[in-house]
């Protein structure tokens, strides 16, 4: 369906008409462009779609008065015998088209069946993966089907352990530091460096054996008991004297009692590092989670290598404290070379609790990771099992055949339409004339009083009718009217639309100023006949265009839908029809989309004066006095305040000034009353009032009304009698 109209910027302000509808009606004056949308939808649309156009009789009837459109005479024998033979070859076709439509029925329903089995299996598959790995979204059998088989998907034994593990994780706390800060490792090797390097100066002439000088000191600490010299010595057996006791106590003097309590409390620092070391447990698996194995691991091995450097530094360090101790009074050589890199096991334990401490913080998005990388590896296994394979290759298999009877109905549908084609090329050679002279005479009995007939002159004279009345009268068809003419076109070009064709594209159908100078009769016949195809067409555009205030007032519906409405959903469901107004702008046409009843062509005011003027011009007495009735109550109302016509007396002798008048005005007053509300049985009382009359008394009353009352007359009538012209 076309959405839209281009337009050309010559004659219109608008680069585009939008919001077209499968019926569009088309309002707009003389000279405000309706022929020139008619072109170019034409040359804009032919190609894609069927456009089918009505512009009067002109396209239709010949000069010699012929209805060249539909070939009279004589059927051409030989066209007849060729048309018979491609409608009995087109029957093969179709025939054959639906012995192959019914083998493709087939095909289907066991493709259907196929397709059913496998997505059944697809769907217990993810029920069971589902159960195995729920990730934020339940797998259907859909997603399995859609699923291409990636090896990237496919986890080995540790990554699938590593995975399964990742899947419920819960959060782990911080790791504790693999050795306590109780120790000062650069002070123990700085005090070592120290007492090492201590000479002690002599303050007595004897000399001790290295070896004995502990058990010489232990041996002074016990005879601290020795008060004279009369005691003896606990080891030999002499007494003890008091100078020899006092040198040897000069021996070990204060200094050397500092050197061995610095190396005492050096021991005590080595042993404490040690219990340190001793109480120090490598980390499990359970302390981290399953990704950070191999960093946990790593800092395992740099913790025990740096034990391991540790304890021979201690070893060391112990050996260099006993050397000391054995030689006070000199230094002891001291060179610490061992490198125990502290700084590289805090870096390792600081890297792995942080990395800890991100995971941790998006635990819910590396669970989630894990749990779609588990269900694409179960997924894969799926569509890689030997039942799925089975499964999606018989199918494929059936898949193919059902194709294959696709390819051989398009192959006979193909043949069809060629042959279709032909067809329609010598049907175009002739028409039937027989179905079309009956329906346009059904379509004129339609006009009444007024209708007549064609009837064809059997002679040479191929396509000549003669018009026949309904009291069998006859005239030339060069008698037709411009209305009869018209009339005739109109009711050929919709039995046109109705005639077998092959051509497939959406139509387009165009009535442009349709009812251009019909008469009263016609009007309506051509209106019920709109409606009939508007009613009855689901797939064709229509659109209607026309500068006739009456005939688009009666043409549309009763209650338009000017916008789009929602519907129980909530969605807008698109109106049917869309409504245009073309207005002169300058020297260009604006384009206005009604959207309500107040934007539409005329207000009930106008109409009635449309009425007025169609009435009179169609000799409708009843019509004209309900109308003139409902514009005096209407006109009074407004300007006067006035509610009953009879009030107007006053009006009318006020300004006339005579009471005769005003009791003629009164009787004329009352004759519109009375006469608007006759009924069926009285209609004949009114066969001897000539509307001109009549319409003349109407025009008297605003006459006399005043001077304003006389241009408000003159303004509304004269455009009524130009919009209907």
């Amino acid at each position: 369906m076309l959405k839209e109209i281009n337009l050309p910027e010559s004659r219109f302000s608008d680069p585009k008409i939008e919001g077209l509808r499968r019926v569009n009606y088309i309002f707009g004056k003389n000279g405000t462009g309706k022929s020139t949308i008619t072109r170019d939808i034409y040359e804009q649309q032919n190609e894609e779609f069927n456009v089918q156009i009505f512009q009067g009789f002109s396209n239709i009837i010949a000069e010699n008065k012929e209805l060249n459109a539909i070939s009279l005479g004589e059927q051409n024998t030989d066209i007849t015998k060729k048309i018979t033979k491609l409608k009995e070859e087109i029957k093969s076709l179709a025939d054959e088209a639906i012995l192959a439509s019914e083998k493709e029925a087939r095909m289907k329903r066991i493709l259907e069946q196929k397709k059913r089995v496998r997505a059944e299996f697809c769907r217990g598959e993810a029920k069971k993966i589902n159960g195995r790995c729920y990730v934020d979204k339940t797998l259907n059998g859909k997603h399995i089907l859609d699923y291409e088989i990636d090896d990237q998907h496919k986890l080995n034994g540790d990554e699938l352990d590593k995975v399964k593990k990742s899947i419920s994780l819960e959060k782990k706390v911080p790791l504790s530091k693999p050795f306590s800060n109780t120790f000062d490792l650069d002070a123990i090797i700085q005090k070592l460096k120290e007492i090492c390097e201590r000479e002690v100066g002599r303050e007595v002439s004897i000399s001790i054996n290295r070896n004995a000088e502990n058990w010489v000191e232990t041996g002074i600490e016990l005879h601290k008991t020795v008060q004279s010299e009369e005691d003896v010595c606990l080891f030999c057996g002499q007494l003890m004297q008091a100078d020899r006791l006092r040198e040897l106590g000069n021996y070990f003097n204060k200094e050397i009692l500092q050197v061995d309590s610095k190396l005492n409390e050096l021991k005590d620092l080595v042993e404490k590092v040690r219990k340190i070391l001793d109480d120090f447990t490598p980390y499990e698996a359970g302390d981290t989670y399953p990704d950070f194995i191999k960093p946990l691991n790593d800092l395992n091995e740099i913790c025990l290598q740096f034990i391991n450097n540790l304890c021979t530094a201690l070893n060391y360090i112990e050996e260099k404290i006993e050397e000391k101790n054995l030689n006070k009074f000199d230094k002891v050589e001291c060179d610490f070379n061992f490198e125990l890199n502290p700084k590289k096991v805090d870096d390792a334990f600081r890297s792995l609790n942080d990395r800890m401490a991100h995971y941790s913080e998006n635990i819910k998005i590396n669970e989630d990771k894990a749990r779609r990388s588990y269900q694409k590896h179960l997924i894969r296994e799926v569509v890689t099992s030997k039942q799925f394979i089975d499964l999606n290759a018989e199918y494929n298999s059936q898949n193919t055949l059902f194709e294959n009877c696709e390819g051989e109905i398009e192959h006979k549908r193909e043949a069809k339409k060629t042959k279709e084609e032909k067809l329609e090329e010598l049907i175009n050679e002739y028409s039937n004339e027989d179905i079309a002279v009956q329906n346009i005479n059904k379509g004129l009995s339609g006009l009444g009083m007024d209708a007549f007939r064609l009837k064809y002159i059997d002679d040479d004279a191929e396509g000549q009718y003669t018009i026949e009345s309904n009291s069998g009268e006859t005239r030339s068809v060069n008698e037709l009217s411009t209305g009869e003419k018209n009339i005739i076109a109109f009711l050929w070009f919709i039995n046109k639309l109705n005639v077998y064709s092959v051509d497939e594209r959406e139509k387009i159908i165009i009535f442009d100023d349709v009812v251009d100078s019909n008469d009263a009769a016609s009007q309506y016949l051509v209106i019920s006949q709109l409606q009939n195809l508007i009613k009855s067409t689901a797939t064709a555009q229509i659109f209607i265009l026309t500068h006739n205030i009456h005939f688009y007032m009666q043409l549309k519906p009763t209650s338009p839908q000017y916008k789009d409405k929602p519907n129980k959903t909530g969605d807008l469901k698109p109106s049917r029809e869309a409504f245009f107004k073309f207005q002169k702008a300058g020297d260009k046409t604006k384009v206005l989309k009604i959207t309500s009843s107040k934007q539409d062509v005329s207000t009930i005011y106008d109409e009635l004066w449309s009425d007025l003027i169609f009435a009179k011009s169609n000799q409708r007495i009843n019509l004209m006095f309900n109308t003139m009735r409902r514009i005096l109550e209407s006109y009074s109302k407004f300007i006067f305040g006035i509610g009953k016509l009879a009030e107007l007396n006053e009006m009318i002798e006020k300004n006339t000034g005579s009471i005769d008048d005003s009791v003629i005005y009164s009787a004329k007053l009352k004759l519109l009353h009375v006469n608007s509300h006759v009924g069926y049985e009285t209609d004949s009382d009114l066969n001897d009032i000539q509307p001109e009359k009549l319409y003349e008394a109407f025009k008297q009353i605003f006459y006399d009304l005043g001077e304003s009352s006389k241009k408000h007359f003159n303004r509304y009538s004269s455009e009524a009698e130009k919009n209907y012209n």
